[in-house]
């Protein structure tokens, strides 16, 4: 059937209800509040722990609790994603409404009460000094070389540098499903918002203009959740994390995000650190330079 312009599966009104709310562990509040007013949606891609689902312009992600938690998602327990993902299927129909999320399903219809799990803020806090960020791990430099260009120019405070060039020149830069270049970008952001850098505002008013279509669903979210201060549960503990010990845990945690994702998005951080330095924004930044 047509629903929203979209053609989904034809629901079978006949059968029974799945009950996942006992399994969820936790919920974005971004994530819910994007889904407040109530959408219709379908489920888009399935992957071996997740899926994700496309609600009227929100990418919504299902994942497993210890991936950790997306900012635009919930998590489930290992056996509450092995239900979900043994039963939904692509372009099944999903509706959201009252923080009930139903995935109709020819298996039965998936109940999964947003409203009742731990509800998680991944909302950077504003104005943190940089310098509690600590010394960066070693990382890999991209074997891309407009990519390695991109990433000298971010850490260069020229005196009318064009950020919207620079930013569309990384936008979909890479493979994967959150190409090297988009990392990078979220990488960069997060560091100018929780340092409350004075080029912060010119820097979001670019990165929100920028034509998002021209790179994966997936990274377009993180980018559009980044311009909001809303980050991956691995990214906000890597720049929230206090002490060294906690600080490189969560480093490494990050870093075993994706084929290389991690490593970009700390590329990404650590360019902005080298520019806030420059710039002599903060006193004392951490990070190999």
């Amino acid at each position: 059937m047509l629903k929203n312009g979209i053609w989904c599966k034809t629901v079978n009104s006949s059968v029974g209800t799945i009950s996942l709310t006992s399994e969820g562990t936790a919920c974005s509040s971004y994530a819910l509040r994007r889904l407040e007013e109530g959408r219709a949606g379908y489920v888009r891609s399935i992957f071996q722990t997740s899926l994700n689902i496309e609600a009227e312009g929100f990418l919504f992600h299902i994942g497993e609790e210890t991936a950790g938690l997306s900012c635009n998602g919930c998590t489930l327990t290992r056996a509450g994603i092995r239900t979900l993902l043994a039963t939904a299927s692509i372009d099944d129909l999903v509706l959201f409404r009252s923080g009930l999320l139903r995935i109709f399903t020819r298996g039965g219809v998936i109940h999964l009460d947003l409203s009742k799990l731990k509800q998680c803020s991944l909302k950077l806090p504003s104005g943190k000094a940089a310098d509690q960020l600590g010394n960066l791990p070693l990382l890999t430099l991209p074997s891309h070389e407009k990519l390695a260009r991109s990433l000298t120019k971010l850490a260069t405070p020229l005196v009318e540098r064009d950020h919207r060039s620079l930013q569309l020149d990384m936008l979909g830069l890479g493979e994967g499903l959150t190409p090297s270049g988009d990392d990078m970008l979220v990488g960069y952001t997060a560091v100018l918002q929780i340092a409350n850098a004075s080029l912060l505002p010119l820097w979001l008013k670019a990165l929100r203009s920028l034509p998002l279509e021209k790179t994966t669903s997936v990274a377009a979210s993180y980018i559009e959740a980044v311009c909001e201060g809303q980050v991956s549960e691995a990214l906000f503990d890597s720049l929230t994390a206090e002490g060294e010990k906690m600080q490189q845990e969560a480093f490494q945690k990050l870093l075993q995000l994706g084929h290389t994702s991690g490593n970009d998005t700390l590329l990404g951080m650590q360019a902005a650190l080298i520019y806030l330095k420059i710039t002599n924004h903060t006193k004392h930044i951490g990070g190999a330079l």
